[in-house]
């Protein structure tokens, strides 16, 4: 998994959001405090683990930050770690910034850095790209099907503890869903924890899901997303026991589908292939779970 954790002060953290954007749009996942920090808990403990999780260091150096006590903490657990760093200079050369933060220099060894130009992050955004790709990092393959799953399985898993915990069946089915779940969050770096703590109610499973599409969405892009409502909605229409709620879910499967780049042909056939069995239990059971399969092999082609 291709994880890079973004260390910067708050005056840089426009330039971290970018370079953030940019490499998850590329496929790597990032942690940066202001979106991936949880209140309540130490700074220290989220950031050392954060940093213990990561692959590579993104540093952003600048004027601002060769002050920060908390950065300095930052690569220093990082180099007690040995994660490659990977200098990021914004308003500095890298001959002041090595004489202004001894530390630092020692840590970075002979880290090769890279100067924000005038016009910005986007410009330098590849080659920091193939410099993560040099250390042997390489982004997450098939994020749209990995997202896709994981829609699947959180489905399956609210679904199953809310509708079908009821049939003395469904304990197994709960516990493979959930282990889903936790599999692909952890492709995905998403933090899942609020499912485990606390039942969830019918009346949350809709902010539940947008909170999720919408973490996807600004980590991978607006695909991966879509890719992940898929999995949730097809889950979502074969647990429903109201054909007329099929009727609604299955057109906006087949409308955001093809918003992805599957083929249409496919997507038509298929979703044609579900109305038509749409009430008759077992049968439609049988066409979803083929769906999911073929939809997910598909996916893995496509670019994120």
């Amino acid at each position: 998994m291709g994880h890079i954790f973004i260390s910067h002060v708050e005056e840089d953290q426009k330039i971290a959001l970018e370079i953030a954007k940019g490499l998850e749009e590329a496929g790597y996942t990032t942690w940066y405090y202001e979106r991936d920090g949880i209140p309540g808990v130490g700074y220290l403990e989220q950031v050392g683990k954060a940093i213990d999780q990561s692959q590579a260091i993104i540093l952003i150096i600048s004027p601002d930050s060769l002050g920060s006590n908390q950065v300095t903490n930052e690569v220093v657990r990082a180099y007690e770690s040995r994660k490659p760093f990977i200098p990021v200079l914004q308003k500095i050369n890298h001959d002041e910034f090595q004489r202004r933060q001894p530390i630092w220099r020692q840590a970075l060894g002979d880290a090769t850095s890279i100067t924000i130009p005038p016009v910005g992050v986007s410009a330098i955004l590849p080659r920091i790209i193939a410099g993560i790709s040099s250390l042997g990092i390489h982004p997450i393959p098939g994020i749209l099907a990995i997202s896709f799953k994981f829609g699947v399985a959180l489905a399956g898993f609210i679904f199953g503890k809310i509708i079908l915990l009821k049939e003395s069946r469904a304990a197994s089915l709960v516990d493979k869903f959930s282990a889903g779940v936790k599999e692909k969050a952890g492709k995905l770096s998403i933090d899942v924890s609020l499912l485990f703590n606390k039942p969830i109610t019918p009346g949350e499973i809709p902010n539940v899901v947008d909170k999720f599409a919408e973490e996807i969405k600004n980590r991978f892009g607006d695909k991966a997303s879509s890719a992940f409502l898929i999995g949730v909605w097809i889950i979502a229409a074969m647990v429903t026991q109201e054909v007329e709620h099929r009727q609604t879910i299955l057109p906006g499967i087949k409308q955001i589908a093809g918003q992805i780049g599957l083929d249409q042909t496919y997507i038509n056939d298929s979703v044609a292939k579900l109305r038509k069995v749409q009430d008759k239990g077992e049968e439609f059971s049988e066409e979803v779970k083929k769906f999911i399969d073929e939809t997910t092999s598909r996916l893995e082609l496509l670019p994120p």
